[in-house]
């Protein structure tokens, strides 16, 4: 994810990750877990499985968010985690916020 994100106030976003590894895409397509783990404004957090957009040879995975799971403004992080055999691998963090209504 880039810089700077804002996600509106009960929205249904679509977060995408790219795996990499040394700077390249890692395949997913054999990892048995995909989780998306966020941590709320109020610190609480909310882990949810991911999919592949394609494949899953591209790295990339995806989670569609309900719109009752954007709940709180403020500022949220975000963290893949998958698991791979015994492979076990953490994103970097990510942060992005999540504005009201005016």
């Amino acid at each position: 994810m880039a810089e700077n994100i804002e996600i509106q106030l009960k929205s249904t976003p679509v977060f995408r990750i790219t795996v990499t590894d040394g700077g390249t895409f890692r395949p997913v397509d054999s990892f048995t877990t995909l989780e998306f783990r966020f941590e709320k404004t109020n610190h609480s957090t909310m882990i949810r499985t991911g999919s592949f957009e394609t494949d899953g040879t591209d790295g990339v995975v995806i989670y569609k968010a309900l719109k009752e799971e954007i709940d709180i403004s403020g500022q949220w992080k975000l963290q893949f985690h998958g698991i791979d055999g015994t492979d076990e691998i953490f994103t970097e963090i990510d942060t992005f916020n999540v504005i009201g209504n005016i």
